[in-house]
């Protein structure tokens, strides 16, 4: 038996079962799920904000930041970008990424 998992609202589970969704309709191997969510996970701690209140340039800052890791390999930047596509494009589907490079 694991360690007790946080309770979650069912917002909360609802966006992480679209993002889930969205992962596998990209066919985003189930290997690297985990770490999808983990990386979203992490920008959204990361800002403190709600998950629609995030802007462009919330995404693009937190990428540059991320970018500067030298600790950071390519491949695990890159998932940094797909969950990062992800949240806001496809989940959250928030305006302004209809614009967003």
């Amino acid at each position: 038996m694991g360690p007790p998992q946080p309770a979650q609202s069912p917002a909360s589970r609802a966006l992480w079962d679209r993002f889930l969704a969205v992962l596998r309709s990209r066919r985003v191997k189930v290997q690297y799920h985990r770490w999808c969510v983990i990386r979203a996970e992490h920008f959204l701690k990361a800002s403190g904000k709600e998950p629609h209140a995030h802007t462009a340039n919330d995404v693009a800052s937190y990428l540059s930041e991320i970018g500067r890791n030298a600790r950071l390999e390519d491949w695990q930047y890159q998932q940094v970008v797909t969950a990062l596509e992800i949240l806001p494009v496809h989940v959250l589907q928030l305006p302004w990424t209809a614009t967003f490079d």
